[in-house]
C-alpha cells in the first residue's frame, strides 16, 4: 500500500520577478518501488507520458506552443515507493494552463488505455535508454551501484528489459492508474509568487516558499475553485 499525499497542494517557491522570466512546472505522485512485479508497466506508461518527440506531453506542451520543454522520470529510493513526475517549462502568463495540462495528462494516462502505437514506441524509447545508460564503463558502475542500493539482483536490467517488452496496452494503463489518483498529486512551480500565485489556486491550497530560506514557508494562499488559470488582463 503507497501512502499518499492528503490531497492536491501546489507548492511554489517564492522569488523576484527579475529571476523567473520563466517558470518550471512540476507534478509528482507517488508510485510502487522498482522492485514491485508490475514496475514494467509503469517505465511503459512514463515513456508514453513523457517520453521524447512522439509523447503526449511533447505534443501537449511543445508543439501548441504552451511551454519549451517537456518530460516525464520515475525516481526511484531505497526505501519507500517511486515518485513519477511530470514536467514542462513555460512563460509566467502559461503558468496555471500549463499545470492544468500537466494534471489533465496524468489523469488521462491513468483513465485511459493507450494505443498499441503508443506503447511500441514507448518499449523502444526504454530500450535505447536503457541502452544509453549502460553503453559506457561509468554508467555499468553507476548502475551496479544503483542496484545494489535499491537491493535488487545484478541481472534487474535484463530481466526488466525483457519485461518491458511484454507490457500490454492494458498493462500500462493498470499500472499507471495504480499510481495516478485524483487529489494526490503534489504540483511544484518554481516562479514569482505574486504572477503565478493566482492562477494556482483553483487547484488547492499553494504554500509559498523561500528557496533562499531552506524553503521556508512564507504564507499560504487559499485555494479559489472559481479562479481563473489565465493572468489578469
Amino acid at each position: 500500500m503507497i501512502r499518499r499525499p492528503p490531497r492536491s497542494t501546489p507548492l511554489y517557491s517564492s522569488a523576484a520577478s527579475d529571476v523567473y522570466k520563466r517558470q518550471d512546472v512540476y507534478v509528482g505522485v507517488l508510485a510502487p518501488p522498482r522492485s514491485d512485479p508490475d514496475f514494467a508497466g509503469l517505465i511503459v506508461a512514463n515513456q508514453i507520458l513523457g517520453g521524447g518527440s512522439g509523447s503526449r506531453l511533447f505534443r501537449s506542451v511543445e508543439e501548441t506552443g504552451m511551454g519549451y520543454s517537456s518530460r516525464s522520470a520515475l525516481l526511484n529510493f531505497a526505501h519507500g515507493p517511486s515518485v513519477l513526475v511530470a514536467y514542462a517549462g513555460t512563460d509566467a502568463q502559461k503558468t496555471g494552463q500549463t499545470v492544468e495540462t500537466l494534471l489533465a495528462q496524468m489523469t488521462r494516462l491513468a483513465t485511459t488505455v493507450p494505443t498499441q502505437d503508443e506503447v511500441a514506441r514507448a518499449q523502444r524509447t526504454a530500450g535505447y535508454a536503457t541502452a544509453l545508460r549502460l553503453g559506457a564503463l561509468v554508467g555499468i558502475a553507476d548502475e551496479t551501484v544503483r542496484l545494489r542500493v535499491l537491493g535488487l539482483p545484478e541481472d534487474h536490467d535484463a530481466v526488466e528489459s525483457q519485461a518491458t517488452l511484454r507490457v500490454t496496452p492494458e498493462a500500462a494503463s493498470k499500472a499507471a492508474g495504480e499510481a495516478v489518483r485524483e487529489g494526490h498529486a503534489v504540483v511544484v512551480v518554481a516562479g514569482d509568487a505574486h504572477v503565478v500565485g493566482p492562477m494556482l489556486v483553483r487547484f488547492g491550497d499553494v504554500k509559498v516558499v523561500d528557496p533562499k530560506s531552506h524553503f521556508a514557508r512564507l504564507r499560504t494562499l487559499a485555494q479559489r475553485v472559481d479562479a481563473a488559470v489565465e493572468p489578469a488582463p
